[in-house]
C-alpha cells in the first residue's frame, strides 16, 4: 500500500495525516516547512498536539486517520484497532464500531477476558491505599469501576478526585 496524505477535517491546510498513521505540520512554527510531528506515548494510545487558532488539543492518531480516510455512513462513536495493538495507527487496521461491537471484537477475537478488568488490584497514588480490586476502589471513592480502571490504565486522569495505577 502506498502512503497517502489529506488534511485532517477541521485544521484544512494546517495539518495533513496519512494512511499509515503519521501526522506532519504544514507549516511548522511558521517557517512555511512542512514537519512530521512525534507522537505522544504518555497514553495508551498515541496522541498529538494540534495548534488551532492558539488553542492546543490533543488528539488521538487513530481518531484522526478514521476521520480522514474511513466513511461513518452509521455514526458510530469508536475506532477500534482490529488486530489489538493500540499503537498500529494503519488505515486498513482501523474500524468505525459502537461500544458494544468493540468490547465484542476484544473478547471473540482478542481472547480478552472481561472478568478480569474489575478484578485487578488498584493503589491510590495520592493516598497509597491500595484495594484488591477495582470495583471496591469504585465502591470507597464513589464513581465507577470504568472511571478508577481508565484512570490505571492511563486513558483519563482522576477517577473519584484521585489518580490511581493498576498493581
Amino acid at each position: 500500500m502506498k502512503e497517502e496524505w489529506k488534511d485532517i477535517p477541521g485544521y484544512e491546510g494546517i495539518y495533513r495525516i496519512s494512511n499509515f498513521g503519521r501526522v506532519k505540520s504544514l507549516n511548522y512554527n511558521k517557517t512555511g516547512k512542512e514537519k512530521l510531528l512525534t507522537p505522544k506515548k504518555s497514553f495508551v494510545y498515541d496522541v498529538v498536539c494540534l495548534c488551532f487558532k492558539g488553542k492546543h488539543k490533543y488528539e488521538f492518531i487513530h481518531r484522526l486517520v478514521a476521520k480522514t480516510f474511513i466513511p461513518n455512513i452509521q455514526k458510530k462513536p469508536q475506532v477500534n484497532h482490529k488486530n489489538g495493538d493500540k499503537r498500529d495507527n494503519n488505515v486498513e487496521n482501523l474500524e468505525w464500531v459502537t461500544p458494544s461491537e468493540n468490547v465484542k471484537h476484544s473478547v471473540r477475537e482478542l481472547k480478552h477476558n472481561p472478568r478480569t478488568w474489575s478484578s485487578t488490584p488498584v493503589r491510590c497514588v495520592e493516598t497509597g491505599e491500595v484495594f484488591e480490586t477495582q470495583s471496591e476502589a469504585a465502591k470507597a471513592y464513589h464513581t465507577s469501576q470504568g472511571a478508577i480502571g481508565n484512570s490505571a490504565r492511563r486513558k483519563s486522569g482522576r477517577a473519584g478526585g484521585m489518580h490511581w495505577e493498576l498493581l
